[in-house]
C-alpha cells in the first residue's frame, strides 16, 4: 500500500466522529472513490492487529474504531514518520507552492510539482490561480512558461515581504528551502536566543518565530542568487554599531560555523532592520502598566477597526502597540469609572491631525455615540499621529529643468544642492539654455531659472538665485507641492461638483448633495446610510465653518470630492457651517493629504474666508493651491 494514501484516508477518519461516506475521503484527498474503496478494504484487514477496526455500514459509509489507543498510535507514527503532514492542510499547502515559485530559482514544472505534493496537476493549476491573484497585490506576477513551467517575478523586496506575510508556517518554509528541516529550525531557535540574550534584548517567541522566518528566507534567497538590494542610505547604515546590528552579525558568525552560510552586508542591514522593529529591552521596561487579556483585546479590536473602515494597518507598528497598551490600561479604567479626560486645550488636535483624529475615531467605533469624549479620542490620535510620521513618505517624483547661461559652469553645485535637500521628490535633474528651452517643454514639471539673461521663461518656471540657498530650496519645494495639490485636486474635484446650496439643515444639505453628484458619479443605493453612520461617531463639523462629511467607509465607492457653498449659514451640530466638503477617497494617503489640507485652512481664518469667498470653480482651486 502507498503510505500517504494510507495515513491521509487514516487521519480523515481519526478527524471525523461519525461515519464518512467514500466520496467524502475521495473529494478530501483528491483520489478516485474506487481507490479509496481498494485502499479501505486493505487499511481495515492490516489495522485489525494494531489495536484498531473499521466498521462499515450501508448507506452509511466508514467509521475508525480504535480498542487500543497506545497500539494503534505506534502504527500510526511507524506510516507517518515520513509524512509531510501540514501539506493535508489546504492553506499550508498554498503556502508550500508559493515558498516554492518563489524559493527554488527556476521554473518548476507543474507535473514534478503535484507528484511531490501528492495532488492532481488540475488542483495545482487551481492553487496557482490563487497565488497570481494574492502575489500580484505586491506587485508580482506569475510568469508561466510551457516549455519550463511556472515561476514567480518581482523586485527582491517585494518577494521578501511577500513571502513574509503569506508564508508564516515554519514547517512549509522550512520543507522548501531545507532538507534538515527539524535540525535547522531548532539550531535557528538556540542562534538567535542566544544572541539576543548576550545583547540584553528579549523577544516573545512569536517575534522570534517571525526572525526565524526572515532569516530562512534570507538563506534561501542567498544561496539562489537573490541577495537583498536597496540604495545607500544614511539611516540604514546609522544601524551599524547598534545592539541590533551586533545581534545581525552574531547570528551571521554563527550560521557560517554551523551550516557555512555568510550572509552579505546588505543582508547583516536587512536583519537588523527586522531585529530593531521587534525588540522588547529588558533593562527599562517600555510597558509601564499591567496589562490583562482585555486591554489586548481592546487593543485589537482597535487596530482591526481602523483596518476594517479605513485599509490602514498598524499592527507590525511595535512601538505603537506599546504606547497603545500604556494608554489603553488607565483609559479602560476612567471609562468604567466615569472619571473620562475632557479638556478644552484638546480640541486643537483634532485640527492639527485630522486624519489621525479620523482614524482614531474609527478605531473607537466600538463604542456608541457620544459615549467617549473628544479629549479621549484626541489623545488616541496623538499615538496614531506619531505612526503615521514615522512611516510619512512619498511617492511622486518630478523632473526639473535647470535654466542656465552656461551649463558646465553651475552643473555640479545645483545638481548637489537639489539633490541632498529634496532628493525624494526629484526623478531628474536637466540642464538646458535659454535657446533650448522648448526642446524640454511638455516633457518637464518645473523649470528653474538661475540665468541672467533675458528671455520670457515656461508658465511652470521658478526664478532662483544661482547659489541655491534655503530659500530657494523651500520655494522649489513650495512650487512642487503646488503641482503635486493642483493635479490630485484637479482628479478629485471636477467643476460639475462644486455648486451652491441653500438648506436648512445638515442632513438636508448631505440629501442635496447626494443628489447632485449621483447626475455624475455612481453611488451605492446605501451611501447616505454610510455617512450618517460616521457622523454618529462624532460630528464633522469644523470651526470657521467648514463641515466634511464623508462615508464612514469608501469600499467600491468612486475617488471624488464635492464642494457645496452655502447661500445661508446652517447649524450642522453645534458650530455654524457655510463651506462642505463631501469626501469619498479609498486611499489612506490621499485622505490623509486632503484632511491635511482642510486641517490648516481651518486654522487660518483667512485661508477659511477666502475658500467660502471664491465666486467660482477657478478662483476656489487658486485658493486651495495657497494652503
Amino acid at each position: 500500500m502507498k503510505q500517504e494514501t494510507v495515513a491521509g484516508i487514516l487521519k480523515y477518519l481519526m478527524h471525523n466522529d461519525d461515519y464518512v461516506s467514500g466520496r467524502d475521503i475521495s473529494t478530501a484527498l483528491h483520489i478516485s472513490e474506487k481507490t479509496v474503496l481498494k485502499y479501505l478494504n486493505q487499511i481495515k484487514d492490516e489495522i485489525q492487529t494494531h489495536g484498531a477496526d473499521i466498521d462499515v455500514l450501508q448507506g452509511k459509509g466508514s467509521h475508525l474504531v480504535i480498542h487500543d489507543p497506545n497500539l494503534f498510535n505506534q502504527y500510526i507514527n511507524s506510516i507517518c514518520k515520513n509524512d509531510n503532514d501540514f501539506l493535508n492542510n489546504p492553506q499550508a499547502r498554498k503556502s508550500y507552492v508559493l515558498m516554492r515559485l518563489m524559493t527554488d530559482g527556476d521554473y518548476i514544472d507543474l507535473y514534478e510539482l503535484a507528484d511531490e505534493l501528492y495532488i492532481s496537476p488540475s488542483l495545482l493549476r487551481s492553487i496557482i490561480r490563487e497565488i497570481s491573484h494574492t502575489v500580484s497585490g505586491y506587485g508580482l506576477s506569475v510568469v508561466h512558461s510551457h516549455r519550463d513551467g511556472y515561476r514567480i517575478n518581482g523586485a527582491e523586496d517585494r518577494i521578501r515581504r511577500c513571502l513574509s506575510q503569506e508564508c508564516r508556517d515554519i514547517q512549509s518554509v522550512l520543507s522548501a528551502v531545507s532538507d534538515s528541516s527539524e535540525d535547522l529550525s531548532q539550531k535557528l531557535t538556540w542562534i538567535i536566543t542566544d544572541s539576543l540574550q548576550r545583547f540584553g534584548i528579549a523577544m516573545s517567541t512569536s517575534s522570534i518565530n517571525s526572525l526565524k522566518l526572515h532569516i530562512l528566507i534570507a538563506i534561501n534567497r542567498v544561496e539562489t542568487d537573490h541577495p537583498i538590494q536597496f540604495k545607500p542610505s544614511f539611516d540604514l547604515y546609522k544601524l551599524r554599531g547598534t545592539p541590533e546590528y551586533f545581534i545581525a552579525t552574531n547570528i551571521s558568525k554563527q550560521l557560517m560555523e554551523i551550516y557555512g552560510i555568510e550572509l552579505c552586508e546588505n543582508e547583516l542591514l536587512y536583519l537588523t532592520m527586522h531585529i530593531n522593529g521587534k525588540q522588547r529591552l529588558n533593562e527599562h521596561q517600555v510597558l509601564k502598566v499591567k496589562v490583562g487579556e482585555d486591554d489586548i483585546v481592546f487593543y485589537n479590536k482597535f487596530l482591526r477597526n481602523i483596518y476594517r473602515l479605513a485599509d490602514v494597518d498598524f499592527f507590525d507598528d511595535e512601538e505603537l502597540r506599546i504606547s497603545l497598551l500604556n494608554h489603553i490600561v488607565p483609559f479602560r479604567n476612567r471609562v468604567k469609572n466615569g472619571m473620562q479626560i475632557n479638556r478644552k486645550d484638546l480640541d486643537s488636535i483634532q485640527y492639527s491631525f485630522p486624519y489621525a483624529y479620523e482614524l482614531a475615531l474609527l478605531g473607537l467605533s466600538m463604542f456608541d455615540e457620544s459615549e467617549i469624549t473628544t479629549s479621549e479620542t484626541a489623545y488616541f490620535s496623538l499615538h496614531l499621529e506619531l505612526s503615521l510620521e514615522k512611516n510619512l513618505h512619498t511617492d511622486q517624483q518630478y523632473s526639473l529643468t535647470v535654466i542656465v547661461d552656461e551649463i558646465n559652469n553651475l552643473y555640479q553645485i545645483i545638481s548637489f544642492k537639489l539633490n541632498k535637500q529634496l532628493s525624494n521628490l526629484i526623478e531628474k535633474i536637466q540642464f538646458t539654455t535659454p535657446e533650448n528651452i522648448k526642446e524640454y517643454q511638455g516633457t518637464t514639471d518645473l523649470f528653474i531659472n538661475v540665468s541672467e539673461s533675458s528671455f520670457i521663461p515656461p508658465s511652470n518656471t521658478v526664478n532662483t538665485s544661482s547659489l541655491m540657498t534655503s530659500t530657494d530650496l523651500e520655494l522649489i519645494q513650495n512650487a512642487l507641492s503646488s503641482i503635486h495639490t493642483r493635479a490630485r485636486l484637479e482628479k478629485m474635484l471636477s467643476p460639475d461638483l462644486y455648486f451652491e446650496l441653500q438648506p436648512e439643515t445638515a442632513e438636508q444639505c448631505i440629501d442635496q448633495m447626494i443628489e447632485i453628484i449621483r447626475r455624475h458619479i455612481c453611488l451605492p443605493d446605501n451611501f447616505k446610510e454610510l455617512v450618517m453612520e460616521r457622523e454618529k461617531l462624532g460630528t464633522t463639523e469644523y470651526k470657521n465653518c467648514i463641515a466634511l462629511p464623508h462615508a464612514i467607509t469608501t469600499e467600491n465607492i468612486p475617488n471624488f470630492l464635492s464642494v457645496a457653498h452655502l447661500k445661508k449659514p446652517i447649524i450642522w451640530k453645534e458650530k455654524t457651517v457655510s463651506l462642505v466638503f463631501l469626501l469619498s477617497s479609498s486611499t489612506s494617503a490621499s485622505s490623509a493629504w486632503f484632511l491635511e489640507k482642510v486641517g490648516k485652512a481651518v486654522q487660518n481664518p483667512s485661508i477659511s474666508e477666502a475658500l467660502m469667498n471664491a465666486q467660482s470653480y477657478k478662483a476656489f482651486m487658486n485658493t486651495f493651491l495657497l494652503i
